[in-house]
């Protein structure tokens, strides 16, 4: 299946890589420290749904997701807008 017009093209490498500057062991086990996010896009019969999650990196839970039609900023927003709401 063919990636959907609007995925994102990546520009060439440039063989440098940025380190990772964050104490990995510094609150990872304490949970709604911190978080990481994805995006992924899901075939449908009806087209391409961009389903955006938050993922609280403690315990490896989805605490927020979104889904939409298109890949525009609110799709990331409405995610953490939920998490927000779970989180509490």
């Amino acid at each position: 299946m063919l990636a959907p017009a609007f995925m994102a093209r990546l520009p060439p490498s440039t063989g440098s890589i940025t380190p990772v500057t964050m104490d990995a062991a510094a609150d990872a086990s304490r949970l709604n420290i911190r978080w990481c996010g994805d995006i992924t896009y899901v075939p449908t019969s009806g087209g391409w749904l961009c389903l955006a999650t938050v993922i609280d990196i403690a315990s490896r839970r989805v605490t927020g997701h979104a889904m939409a039609d298109h890949l525009r900023t609110e799709l990331a927003a409405d995610a953490l807008a939920k998490h927000s709401t779970f989180a509490q």
